[in-house]
């Protein structure tokens, strides 16, 4: 059976609210489907450090990210619907991102031999950050046979908080299904510590065997994978222990079969 249930965090008993936090930003890498305001959409054809926005105010945020991809291919298609209602990526990322229909994925003459990064840089060494990022390609023909890892790098310190129902490889590693429609499944890590040169990386590889639930490592398709859709970046007021607040108060839903 499954259990259900929310997670809200708040810092100690004696606060009568959730704090705001100073800006969170979302960007669509596929845009075709993008109608939410103050939501960048950098595509991975864009060269450099690229600005980021408040989605709550269309204000500039100083950190930036700088996307870099290898041996993948633009835009496949697909059929493919929005994320299910309900799910952890509809909860952050609906109305605002879109996962519908096309995302960016392995060279098919590279299996295995792909990568992309997201380099957020600029971040304040005395704030933290929380960190989401949802993948779908969207096709059920791909169900539970083509798995990304996703991994934060170069990080002073993280929490790990992505989706029960994920894999989690490490704290700062998880692999993902890329047939996500249905789940939902969000990548996220909370607290995240930039250090002082202000800069960490989000990381998206072909999970290997070792990195898979162990009933789908036989007939996975090794090295093949997907970039995300969409991923949401948010600056923490102190304390560094503020768990998700994503627009002003986020309690994130969890699942877990049990």
């Amino acid at each position: 059976m499954r259990m259900h249930w929310i997670v809200i965090a708040v810092t100690c008993l004696a606060l009568t609210s959730l704090a705001s936090a100073d800006f969170t930003a979302y960007n669509d890498f596929v845009t075709d489907y993008t109608t939410a305001a103050n939501v960048t959409q950098w595509g991975y054809s864009a060269s450099g450090p690229q600005a980021l926005k408040d989605q709550a105010t269309g204000a500039t945020v100083t950190p930036t990210m700088t996307m870099t991809y290898y041996h993948m291919s633009n835009n496949t298609t697909g059929p493919a619907g929005e994320i299910a209602a309900g799910t952890d990526a509809a909860t952050i990322f609906g109305g605002l991102v879109s996962t519908k229909n096309k995302v960016d994925a392995y060279n098919s003459g590279y299996i295995g031999d792909w990568y992309a990064t997201l380099g957020f840089k600029d971040l304040n060494p005395a704030k933290t950050y929380n960190l989401a990022a949802v993948i779908d390609r969207g096709k059920v023909d791909y169900a539970n046979n083509r798995w990304t890892l996703i991994s934060v790098e170069d990080a002073d310190g993280s929490t790990y908080a992505s989706s029960s129902g994920a894999y989690q490889v490490s704290p700062t590693a998880v692999s993902i299904d890329s047939y996500n429609t249905v789940n939902g499944y969000v990548a996220m890590w909370t607290g995240i510590q930039s250090g002082a040169d202000g800069a960490f990386t989000l990381r998206f590889a072909p999970a290997i065997d070792a990195e898979l639930p162990e009933e789908y490592r036989a007939t996975n398709q090794d090295g093949r994978g997907y970039a995300p859709a969409g991923i949401m970046l948010q600056e923490v007021p102190e304390p560094a222990s503020m768990a998700l607040l994503a627009m002003g108060g986020l309690a994130l839903l969890r699942r877990r079969k049990k």
